[in-house]
């Protein structure tokens, strides 16, 4: 009896302990954002509170408005009371009185059923001391009694790890994560009056006994993370979906303001991408300010605050996140440091001036070619080189031959030399064939374009000038590029020169080649600033406009491999009247800029006009071309090609001062980047290469003679790897070294082009990055929007008109393919060219259109061997399907011809026929059993059986491997490709070749790559067996190989 006396009395005072602070509407501030303590209650008191006739009418009136604005007003007048104690002002830090109470709010039950179960078992709980249900009768509150072992600051983690599992545990809710709000078990949390008219007290409560242990885990230690460029554009995504996850979080329904706190876990992830963290403060103020109604303008005003406290709490504990640092570690992974490529480098700096002058230097250049067959020379500009070989001449006692990428360069160097010199020199321009040349003299300049000329090779010494271009151009001079292997084959010895040596080159030239690298007496260094911009909010036009505009008495030189963009900005800064005509100078590969004075000049006397403002400049002038005007220049680079940028800003060789700048898009600087072995990528090409060699006897008729070629079929990486020369199949080291720089700089970011940059040229060093932006000009604007529509309605025209004798001897006159000029001459033998083009028509056909239109014409005469009618005839054929587009065009004519090659026997394929037909077949066998793929798993195949090697997979790609057999169209939803197999068929019959001795018939099938050995170092071999009466087994031959000599 007196037991249960003192338990009585136990209970009494543990409530008459407990104390509670009111907050009503105050001063225009209401609910949470009302703060100041309107009142103090005990539990009697607070139970009165709510079965006040006030607070009945209020809650009443709520449930019951369903005007959203008159609810929202009268939920202002709610009054809230703080459940863990007695406040001065509402914060954690004003608590006065803490009780020995548990808050706990179930939210987001099913409904009121599913409430009155909820508020049921918790009325059985001995603890619950109060329990109702909320306003709406969805969701049930409850007060109960604690015997607490927790201080103030730590009921909040103690609550939620020790209490909430035994809570969830006690009631079993389907989804606890949703239902039990932790918010109320802060300390300062507001618990919102209500009315249930069967709020059940029970004053016999007994404290719960728990055990209140929880200790928060050690912190990891934080490890500061460098962040490597290419690994920030993954870790923007990753951040910004995440803030998307969180920003969906803030929903106008239920306790609103704790949502704002999801911040806090962006907060910690910072210092991974700080650059977004004006972005992520914005978003979650905008996402905040939507939770709320308009009329609540307090609590709209106080979102910002709110977002910025929480995420000032939480700056400065930075963590690590694991899926972060996977995506720093698999970038540095693919950044690992460069091999080195080539072995015997040699470094010598000038005593002197000049190369020439500096005797140590001519006795190690000249030593190296005497004895090396391969010996390349690193020398920039300004060093003598012109005087060093007429010198190196002479000590050499060897006649010499200068082969020169331009007839301008060979021009220039040939007038040079007989000028400063009694040496006897020849020159030698102008195509492979021509009229007798003097192969006596001492030395001959000739073009690489003209080498095919010489016959006179042995024992003389092969200077290749400007080296690098032989790779870098190689899919446009397959031909020159094979002399050029005859040469230096047949020669004493050859010397690679370039400023810019090209490493992978040279390796596959001769792997034990000796470099030697120059470097001058006195280095000049340079600082090259780099200018970005986001092609959202700026376009690239703009931004070459403002910087060429810029009138600060410095030559403004831009340079960029696209002629069309640049006559757009040259014409737009002039029809501005931002300079005159005169004032800006144009150096491209157009024929007026060509036959300009300017360019002229230039190539005579190395200057460029006197007034000049501006000079917009392509590769026409990044080599072998010095400018010597004594002015101050601003230079900037717009490309993506390390040559380029070091051929073309070093050409003003006098400038007073040299300002260099580069122009890069946003995106390049985010862009995930790889550092490709080039070594490794080598010998996996050369697999590659030699696994589809195709039998000499499929494509050789019984005479040995090639069957013909029957049709203009593209070429590609694999028909141009290799030469043919002497019966033999010799590797094309200038193509295999051009595909892998191709890939290697589609793997490229803006680090990765600055490191190559810095590993030619050292004395670089690259300021940080200057972000521009450019408004956009309303007249500048229109100019463009004109030209274009000029340019369509004109190209409109031509394609009706592109075929007829006018066009045609335009582009004869303006083309420089020696086939295609050929054709358009027998084709227009005895008529009468008819001229009704305007003065401005033709300007912009010069301008814009002859190249595209070059190529119409070209593709006309293709398809012409596949239609078997006149020129007029397939030229209707084009305009009819449309075939306007050079990609287009490509994958109909191929997949006539594959469809064609279907239905005939091997006997009558050609080389080129069979390569085409061989992807054809393997291509049908990958994909025979596909109609729907998904992005992933075709791109794995293009990688792993179709040797893909770059680093862009797109739509673009697909269609230019594969749409020669299949129309490619993309889910950009679900992610997938379908492929379905075209049937587009333009010819009618295609005559089989009668020029054929054999009577042989060889099934249509694939021809199996097989894997194949290669010949060592110098090995001879005999030419492929000819005159046979019968086509030759399909046994090895020296055409089923790959020749791979080491110089």
């Amino acid at each position: 009896m007196w037991k249960k006396l003192i338990q009585n009395i136990k209970k009494m005072i543990t409530t008459k302990e407990l104390q509670f602070s009111v907050f009503e509407p105050l001063n225009g501030k209401f609910g949470a954002e009302q703060t100041r303590v309107t009142g103090q209650l005990n539990f009697q008191g607070l139970i009165q509170y709510f079965k006040s006739s006030h607070n009945k009418e209020l809650s009443l009136a709520i449930l019951n408005e369903k005007d959203a604005d008159k609810k929202i007003e009268l939920k202002s007048k709610q009054s809230y009371f703080t459940a863990s104690g007695k406040f001065s002002y509402r914060n954690d830090a004003s608590i006065l009185h803490h009780n020995n109470l548990i808050s706990i709010d179930i939210d987001d039950l099913s409904g009121v059923d599913e409430a009155k179960k909820v508020k049921a078992k918790l009325i059985k709980h001995p603890s619950a001391l109060f329990t109702t249900l909320s306003t709406r009768g969805k969701g049930v509150k409850c007060l109960m009694l604690v015997n607490k072992t927790y201080k103030p600051d730590e009921q909040f983690e103690q609550l939620k790890n020790c209490f909430r599992p035994y809570l969830q545990d006690y009631l079993k809710l389907d989804r606890p994560v949703d239902q039990i709000d932790n918010a109320q078990f802060k300390l300062s949390q507001p618990f919102y009056f209500c009315f249930d008219s069967q709020m059940h007290i029970n004053e016999d409560a007994e404290p719960l006994n728990l055990t209140f242990d929880y200790k928060e885990p050690e912190r990891p230690v934080f490890i500061p993370t460098a962040i490597p460029v290419g690994a920030d554009t993954k870790i923007d995504r990753y951040i910004k979906k995440t803030l998307q996850n969180k920003l969906d979080l803030l929903t106008s329904d239920g306790a609103r303001h704790p949502k704002l706190a999801h911040i806090k876990q962006l907060a910690v992830l910072n210092h991974y991408a700080p650059h977004l963290e004006n972005e992520i403060i914005e978003a979650f103020v905008i996402g905040g300010e939507r939770m709320y109604n308009s009329n609540e303008k307090a609590k709209i005003r106080d979102v910002r605050k709110n977002v910025m406290d929480a995420w000032n709490k939480s700056i400065n504990n930075p963590v690590n996140n694991f899926k972060l640092d996977g995506f720093i570690a698999e970038q540095n992974a693919l950044l690992k440091p460069k091999k080195r490529i080539l072995k015997n480098k040699y470094k010598h700096k000038l005593t002197t001036q000049y190369i020439g002058q500096d005797n140590a230097a001519m006795k190690l250049i000249c030593n190296s070619v005497r004895d090396n067959k391969i010996t390349s020379l690193s020398a920039g500009m300004g060093l003598g080189k012109t005087t060093m070989l007429i010198q190196m001449q002479k000590k050499l006692n060897k006649k010499i031959i200068i082969s020169v990428p331009t007839i301008a360069i060979a021009q220039q160097q040939y007038n040079a030399t007989i000028l400063d010199s009694n040496v006897d020199a020849a020159l030698v321009i102008g195509g492979v064939f021509g009229d007798k040349i003097n192969e006596d003299a001492d030395i001959i300049y000739v073009t690489n374009a003209s080498i095919g000329k010489l016959q006179k090779i042995e024992d003389k010494v092969l200077i290749v000038d400007e080296a690098h271009l032989t790779s870098d151009r190689s899919p446009i001079n397959q031909n020159s590029n094979m002399h050029l292997y005859k040469v230096m084959s047949a020669s004493h010895s050859t010397l690679f020169m370039s400023g810019t040596p090209n490493d992978i080159l040279e390796y596959i030239i001769a792997k034990g080649l000796k470099r030697i690298n120059i470097e001058p007496l006195n280095q000049q260094n340079f600082n090259v600033n780099t200018l970005v911009y986001d092609r959202k909010k700026t376009k690239q036009k703009d931004v070459i406009r403002k910087f060429a505009s810029k009138k600060d008495g410095r030559i403004k030189f831009i340079f960029m491999n696209d002629k069309s963009l640049l006559n757009d900005c040259k014409d737009t800064l002039i029809k501005l009247k931002t300079y005159t005509k005169e004032e800006i100078v144009m150096y491209s590969a157009n024929e007026e800029d060509v036959d300009h004075d300017n360019y002229k000049t230039l190539m005579k006397e190395s200057l460029i006009p006197e007034g000049t403002k501006v000079v917009f400049a392509t590769s026409k002038v990044a080599e072998g071309v010095s400018i010597l005007n004594e002015d101050d220049f601003s230079f900037l680079y717009i490309g993506r090609e390390v040559n380029d940028f070091l051929q073309s800003f070093s050409r003003p060789r006098k400038a007073k001062s040299l300002k260099i700048y580069t122009l890069f898009e946003k995106s390049f600087l985010n862009k995930s980047g790889k550092i490709i072995d080039e070594v490794e990528l080598y010998e996996n090409l050369l697999n590659q290469v030699c696994a589809a060699v195709i039998p000499p006897a499929l494509f050789m008729n019984a005479d040995g003679v090639k069957k013909r070629e029957r049709f203009n079929i593209s070429d590609d990486f694999q028909s141009r790897s290799y030469f043919e020369i002497d019966g033999n199949n010799v590797l094309n080291p200038f193509e295999m070294a051009h595909e892998i720089k191709q890939i290697k700089e589609s793997y490229y970011n803006l680090d990765l082009f600055q490191r190559d940059v810095l590993a030619k040229m050292p004395n670089i060093t690259f300021l940080k990055p200057i972000f521009v932006t450019v408004e956009g000009d309303i007249e500048a604007d229109l100019l463009d929007k004109d030209r274009k529509q000029i340019k369509k309605d004109f190209l409109n025209k031509l394609k009706q008109t592109y075929q007829t004798p006018e066009i045609l001897s335009l582009v004869f006159a303006q083309s420089k393919n020696d086939t295609l000029k050929g054709r358009i001459k027998k084709h227009l033998e005895g008529v009468i060219v008819e001229e009704t083009l305007t003065a401005d028509e033709l300007l912009l056909f010069k301008d814009k259109c002859f190249k595209l239109v070059s190529k119409w014409v070209a593709n006309t005469f293709r398809l012409k061997r596949i239609t078997k009618t006149n020129f007029n005839d397939t030229a209707k054929i084009i305009v009819k399907e449309d075939l306007f587009s050079a990609a287009i065009f490509n994958r109909v004519y191929e997949r006539n011809i594959c469809l064609f090659l279907e239905q005939e026997n091997n006997i009558h394929k050609s080389k080129t026929e069979h390569q085409l037909f061989n992807r054809y077949v393997r291509t049908v066998e990958l994909f025979k059993d596909v109609d729907v793929i998904s992005k992933n798993n075709l791109e794995d195949i293009f990688k792993t059986k179709l040797h893909y090697k770059r680093s862009q997979f797109n739509r673009s790609v697909i269609i230019n491997k594969i749409g020669f057999v299949y129309d490619v169209t993309y889910c950009k939803k679900a992610r997938t490709y379908t492929l379905k197999k075209g049937n587009h068929i333009l010819f009618s019959s295609i005559d089989n070749p009668t020029k054929s001795g054999t009577t042989q018939v060889v099934e249509n099938e694939i021809v199996k790559p097989q894997k194949i050995d290669f010949f060592p170092n110098g090995h001879q071999t005999g030419k492929s067996a000819k005159k046979e009466k019968t086509p030759p087994e399909l046994e090895p031959s020296i055409l089923d190989k790959i020749l791979c000599v080491d110089f």
